[in-house]
């Protein structure tokens, strides 16, 4: 269900890694009786240990976030963009996510290295990892139960489908050239 990608982004991950590290990140709040979620609390949410630099909070304002969505053909509907951190040793409990804003997310691993990392768990499929950027269903349910370094995610979220965005990646019309 997951798949990794090839793609020559150059540079830009360097950049994307040097920007994760300066942000001003903010809590998240998790709402599980609609799987959504949000930087601001009401009683019915969970302050979850998810710390966010997103959309509302002028990622799209930052050269590198700009450059990342413009990699994907202009017909493709972005629908979240964001930086994710989960600090040391946190536990994100099992979720779906909103399926509306975030059916596939595209997550560039940043931190900490890839010995270190440690991805997301799946219940209803396993995934054999890879060192690479990678499209993940997150409209099935998943967790993290982190280890002890601090762990950063480049995300785009899309509306479309695991299957939808695999088939536009294998037909090549997901991003616009793999030559930066």
């Amino acid at each position: 269900m997951i798949f990794f990608v090839d793609y020559n982004f150059g540079s830009l991950l360097t950049e994307l890694t040097s920007a994760a590290l300066t942000l001003d990140y903010k809590y998240m709040y998790y709402n599980p009786m609609n799987a959504t979620s949000s930087s601001s609390n009401n009683t019915t949410q969970i302050k979850t240990e998810l710390q966010q630099f997103g959309v509302k909070e002028g990622s799209l304002k930052l050269d590198i976030c700009q450059q990342l969505c413009n990699l994907f053909k202009d017909d493709i509907k972005i629908r979240t963009v964001g930086f994710v951190k989960v600090s040391p040793n946190a536990v994100i409990p099992k979720h779906v996510d909103n399926k509306t804003n975030r059916s596939t997310v595209f997550s560039i691993p940043l931190t900490p290295n890839f010995k270190n990392y440690v991805p997301p768990t799946f219940y209803d499929f396993k995934v054999e990892w890879k060192n690479k950027p990678f499209f993940m269903p997150t409209e099935y349910l998943h967790s993290v139960e982190n280890n002890n370094y601090e762990r950063i995610n480049f995300q785009i979220g899309f509306g479309y489908s695991i299957d939808e965005i695999k088939k536009l990646y294998e037909t090549d019309t997901l991003f616009k050239n793999n030559n930066l």
